[in-house]
């Protein structure tokens, strides 16, 4: 039998050899992005269904063709751990099986033993979903250093940004050593939902605190970036507005987003009158790829450009069934 000490290096080095033999690996901090777990499965022919699960969170089945189940009533973090967790299971050339939240109140890096092919799959989708490269890509592009990486605030921000949740980031930061295992109690502790109320402040109350509230700066710029129906944008962007350039929002409402709340506020290290920092806190309104994008430029000179911002932003929807490529596949198999 697999002890737990295999079943965690099985895992790792799976997911290892998969980002090697995709390229995914040569990431760098100008082309940054979360993995799209996804796009892996469909590329190894393996047919992805989302459907209402009842109560359960995925499942891998191996038929006449291999096939991934997701449930489609969590969030998009869950939705992405648990097809990671379900392509660990078929990579690893595991029988079938069913999983339930118990796949997320578990961790590989604790102390606790539990089945090895779980084990295993665990530490694959941690791995895959949070490789050492692609967390040091994204602190190297916002200038976060290792104290940095330290404040549940940064975290929090790096888990929007790889796709997954707050506490499975704090957990693989340990195993990447960037955390102190003694660090992990009281990291977790901290309440995502007031991590959420710090950025928007008392201007914008969600209907619903399940929603993401990303922070982005000029750093993000010509990223891509997978958010959900419901999520905030706080933009922070310095404006020249003593010299009379301003950023023009009309361009991001008729992008499809809208903006519900618009501050000014004095630039970090400049004397009153100088820049300032413009703080948009918009969400998309538009279930569809879009690109964010903003131009500061004089309002009675509009081709006077003074500075650009643009993300590519991609709003992800779920709904019940299969991909577009497991359709096709499946249809030319019935032919």
């Amino acid at each position: 039998m697999t002890s737990f000490r295999d079943a965690v290096l099985e895992g790792t080095l799976e997911a290892a050899q998969i980002h090697a033999d995709s390229g995914h690996n040569q990431t760098t901090g100008a082309s940054v992005s979360a993995v799209d777990v996804f796009k892996f499965i469909d590329d190894r022919q393996i047919d992805l269904m989302f459907q209402k699960l009842e109560g359960l969170l995925g499942a891998y089945l191996r038929f006449q063709r291999p096939g991934i189940l997701v449930t489609t009533e969590r969030s998009l973090a869950i939705q992405r751990f648990t097809a990671a967790h379900e392509l660990g299971h078929a990579v690893l050339k595991h029988s079938a099986g069913v999983d339930d939240d118990s796949i997320l109140a578990r961790t590989p890096f604790g102390g606790k033993h539990y089945d090895p092919r779980e084990v295993a799959a665990d530490t694959f989708a941690a791995m895959f979903l949070m490789p050492e490269f692609l967390i040091n890509a994204i602190a190297e592009r916002q200038k976060w250093d290792y104290q940095a990486i330290r404040q549940p605030e940064v975290i929090y921000q790096m888990s929007l940004r790889l796709g997954v949740s707050y506490e499975a980031l704090t957990r693989t930061l340990v195993k990447h050593g960037v955390l102190q295992k003694t660090e992990c109690p009281s990291l977790l502790n901290v309440p995502v939902k007031r991590l959420k109320q710090s950025l928007l402040g008392t201007a914008v109350v969600p209907n619903d605190w399940k929603c993401n509230v990303w922070s982005l700066t000029e750093k993000d710029e010509h990223t891509a970036i997978t958010a959900e129906p419901n999520d905030f944008f706080v933009v922070r962007l310095r404006e020249m507005s003593g010299a009379g350039y301003l950023w023009d929002i009309h361009q991001i409402i008729q992008a499809g987003f809208q903006v519900v709340a618009d501050q000014r506020e004095l630039y970090p290290g400049d004397a009153i009158g100088g820049d300032v920092e413009r703080v948009l806190t918009t969400r998309a309104t538009l279930l569809r790829p879009g690109l964010f994008t903003v131009e500061q430029n004089r309002p009675w000179d509009p081709e006077d450009v003074a500075a650009e911002f643009d993300i590519r932003l991609e709003i992800k929807t779920t709904e019940l069934g299969l991909l577009p490529d497991s359709v096709a596949r499946m249809r030319a198999l019935a032919a």
